[in-house]
């Protein structure tokens, strides 16, 4: 019986010097993208010690740069700084005091100098001796003065004649002088007086200074 031989597949020659690689696949390395929806955290590195407050800082009026509160004078810029309390309340004064100058003027004109008859009728007339002897009697009290023009002095104000006349309450021959002081504010340029014009005054007692009253009027006629 014959020998089977077995046939074997030679050996494939490889170069020399020469080594084969072994083979290995590639995957894919997936990366996960998160969605839209997803909330992304953040790790806060802003040490626990130190406390951040926009409430310490201002704003400068002029480099606008911020400082902390209570510098009058920015630390950067070196501008005092306006404060918006202070400039509000400015305004308000200023607002309120021209308003009230107005209605001063207004009420001065129009109401101070108008009185009519009823007026002069419930002022009392009251002498010099009183008006001094007496003076807690009358003061803030509507009199009625009647005397001689001693001397009349003032300044125009541009709404008005602003007048200081002093009278002689004496309508005696004695020689002596009784001298009272009146206030009058002639808004219309209506009347003037000289000195030996006989007037009188309708008004309110107003103070008393030595011996000398003096009496705001609100109205003045010529004669007794």
């Amino acid at each position: 019986m014959k020998e089977e031989t077995k046939k074997t597949k030679p050996k494939s020659a490889t170069k020399k010097g020469s080594t084969k690689k072994p083979t290995t696949r590639k995957t894919a390395k997936k990366i996960e993208v998160p969605e839209l929806n997803e909330t992304v955290t953040v790790a806060d590195t802003t040490p626990k010690d130190v406390v951040v407050s926009n409430n310490s800082y201002v704003e400068c009026n002029n480099c606008h740069q911020t400082f902390e509160k209570g510098y009058t004078v920015c630390p950067h810029c070196h501008k005092r700084q306006r404060s918006v309390l202070n400039l509000t309340a400015v305004l308000i004064s200023a607002c309120v005091f021209i308003l009230g100058i107005i209605v001063f003027h207004f009420a001065d004109k129009y109401i101070y100098n108008n009185v009519d008859d009823n007026y002069k009728e419930s002022c009392v007339l009251v002498d010099y001796e009183n008006l001094v002897r007496h003076p807690k009697d009358y003061k803030g009290k509507d009199v009625k003065i009647i005397g001689e023009v001693i001397s009349v002095e003032g300044y125009d104000t541009g709404f008005g004649n602003d007048m200081i006349i002093t009278i002689n309450a004496n309508l005696f021959e004695n020689p002596k002088e009784h001298l009272i002081t009146i206030t009058y504010k002639d808004k219309n340029y209506e009347q003037g007086f000289i000195e030996g014009d006989m007037i009188t005054a309708y008004g309110e007692y107003d103070s008393i200074n030595g011996n000398v009253p003096n009496i705001k009027a609100k109205a003045i006629t010529f004669g007794k």
